[in-house]
C-alpha cells in the first residue's frame, strides 16, 4: 500500500481509478475500488481526493464465476463426449478437444466452419429437415427447447462415425434462434450391432419360409387324401391357418420397427374379436392339455367387433394366452372375458399363476421376465385408465402411436 501510494503520488495522472484490498479497524479486508482526482495549486501537488466503494460482494461473485468456468472448461476440455456450440448460421463457435478423439479434427479446424461440412452425404436430408422445422417453428412463434439428431459425421481421415446429437436452441429477447449447443455421443457401435441385428433378422426370415411353405400345404393335401375324421380335418385347418398367420408375421416383421417409432400406418378392418380368440384357443389346445390348463371363454353374449389388423391383434392375444398357460400351475385354468367398455374392447386373461415379488416393479418394462422363464418377455401396454389392478389379473388397452390409414 506504501509503495502503490508514493507512485500515485508521483504520476496521480495514471491512477485515476483502481482497487485493492483493505482492512476495517475491526480487523475484516474488504475490497475498494477508489476514484481519484488529484488537485493542483501553482503547478503543484497539493491533495488527492478519493471516493471509495465496497465491491467486496462483486469480487467474491467474480472470485467464484472465474473458478466456476475454470471447471467447466476443466470438464469440456476432458469428457470424452463432444461439446458445441453453433452461431445461427450453424457456424462452430466451441468445439471441445476430445472431438480429435472421435473425429481426429484438432478444434482450429472446425471453429468458424459450417456443421454442414462435416455432415456424410446420407445424413444430411436429416439435417435440413431439422432446419427447415427449427425455421417454421421461428414462423409461427414457438420456440422449441432442444432437439435429438442421430447423424453421420465424417472424420479427418475419410471415415466416418455415428452420434446422437442433444441440442439446445438458444434465443434472444425477441424470440429469435441466435445459436445452438449441445453434446455428441459416438453410438458407431450401437448402430453397427442394430445393422448386424437386421440382417440376422432377414437371413432368419429368409429360411424361415421354406419350412413354413410345408405346414401350410401338406395339410391340404392330407385333406384330399380323405378318409379323415372331421376332428382330423379341424385339426389340419388349424395347422394351416397357424402357418398362414406365422408367415404374414414373418413378412410383415420389419413393420416392428415402424411400430416402435410410432410411424406405422394401420390398415385398419372390422375384426370379430370373439372368433378370433376361439382361433387362438384352438392353436394352444394341445399346449394347454400337456400341462392340464382349461379354458372359460366369456363373451358376454354380444359380438365385439373392433377396428384393427387381424395379424397384429392375433399375434398380441396369442401371446398373452400362451404366457397364461406358461404361468398357469398344472390342472389349473385360465378365464378370458370380453367385454365392450365404450369406444374400447377390453380383454381380460386371468390365471392362478402369480408374478413374482422380484418381477412386479420391471413387470410392464419391454422384455421383462422372469428367469425361470421361457417366454420372450413381451408386456403389454401399462393399463393406466385402470389403476390398482392385482399382480394376477392381465388387463391390456390399445394405446399405440400407430396411424390409421
Amino acid at each position: 500500500m506504501r509503495r502503490m501510494l508514493v507512485n500515485i503520488i508521483d504520476s496521480p495522472g495514471e491512477f485515476m481509478s483502481h482497487e485493492n484490498e483493505n482492512q476495517l479497524r475491526n480487523g475484516d479486508r474488504v475490497w475498494i475500488a477508489w476514484a481519484n482526482k488529484a488537485i493542483h495549486r501553482r503547478n503543484r501537488l497539493k491533495e488527492i481526493l478519493a471516493v471509495g466503494t465496497d465491491i467486496t460482494e462483486r469480487r467474491r461473485f467474480e472470485d467464484a464465476l472465474r473458478e466456476s468456468e475454470a471447471k467447466h472448461r476443466m470438464l469440456a476440455e476432458n469428457v470424452t463426449d463432444v461439446i458445441w456450440g453453433l452461431d445461427a448460421n450453424l457456424n462452430f463457435t466451441y468445439i471441445s478437444p476430445s472431438d480429435r478423439q472421435l473425429r481426429g479434427y484438432p478444434p482450429e479446424e472446425v471453429l468458424g466452419r459450417p456443421l454442414w461440412e462435416f455432415i456424410a452425404p446420407g445424413s444430411r436430408q436429416a439435417l435440413l429437415d431439422s432446419v427447415t422445422e427449427l425455421e417454421q417453428a421461428e414462423r409461427d412463434g414457438r420456440q422449441p427447447r432442444s432437439i435429438t439428431l442421430v447423424l453421420e459425421l465424417l472424420c479427418r481421415d475419410g471415415n466416418t462415425v455415428w452420434a446422437e446429437a442433444l441440442c439446445t436452441i438458444l434465443y434472444n429477447e425477441q424470440g429469435r434462434m441466435v445459436g445452438m449447443q449441445g453434446v455428441c455421443r459416438d453410438i458407431t457401435d450401437r448402430i453397427r450391432i442394430q445393422a448386424l441385428r437386421d440382417d440376422v433378422e432377414r437371413m432368419a426370415r429368409h429360411d424361415l419360409k421354406t419350412p413354413l411353405g410345408a405346414v401350410i400345404s401338406l395339410p391340404g393335401q392330407i385333406a384330399r387324401e380323405g378318409n379323415l375324421t372331421a376332428r382330423q380335418k379341424e385339426m389340419l385347418e388349424v395347422i394351416s391357418t397357424a402357418g398362414t398367420t406365422m408367415l404374414d408375421l414373418v413378412n410383415r416383421s420389419l413393420d416392428l420397427h415402424k411400430m416402435e417409432t410410432g410411424t406405422y400406418e394401420l390398415d385398419a378392418h372390422l375384426i370379430d374379436v370373439g372368433h378370433l380368440v376361439e382361433q387362438i384357443r384352438a392353436e394352444v389346445r394341445s399346449m394347454a392339455a400337456q400341462k392340464g390348463v382349461s379354458f372359460a371363454l366369456d363373451t358376454g353374449d354380444q359380438q365385439l367387433v373392433v377396428n384393427g389388423e387381424e395379424a397384429l391383434l392375433h399375434s398380441m392375444l396369442s401371446n398373452l394366452i400362451k404366457n397364461a398357460i406358461e404361468a398357469s400351475p398344472e390342472g389349473s385354468a385360465v378365464s378370458i372375458r370380453l367385454e365392450k367398455n365404450g369406444p374400447w374392447c377390453r380383454v381380460v386373461i386371468r390365471n392362478k399363476g402369480g408374478v413374482p415379488a422380484e418381477l412386479r416393479e420391471t413387470f410392464f418394462d419391454k422384455y421383462s421376465r422372469h428367469n425361470a422363464s421361457k417366454g420372450s418377455g413381451s408386456a403389454p401396454i401399462r393399463p393406466s385408465s385402470w389403476p390398482g389392478r392385482t399382480a394376477e389379473t392381465f388387463c391390456w388397452t390399445h394405446r399405440s402411436r400407430i396411424r390409421p390409414r
